[in-house]
């Protein structure tokens, strides 16, 4: 499983937004549909900016070591 593939089960919207933001990606959620996150620069750290706020910086490290070996 990738980390989008995780965002995308969980149910992480992607939009565009603004440059007016400082970057062209945003997402919602499906625990908070009334709030966009916007400003990302590329969708791999709309990704990464996700997974950040939802488990905290040390927690989406292990994570992502796991999500690289494939394990879940």
């Amino acid at each position: 499983m990738t980390l989008k593939e995780l965002a995308e089960a969980a149910g992480v919207t992607v939009l565009r937004c603004d440059k007016e933001w400082g970057g062209t990606w945003a997402y919602k959620t499906l625990d908070h549909p009334h709030s966009t996150m916007c400003g990302f620069r590329s969708e791999a750290a709309l990704y990464k900016g996700w997974a950040e706020d939802v488990f905290g910086k040390h927690a989406f490290k292990a994570l992502s070591k796991l999500l690289d070996r494939g394990t879940t």
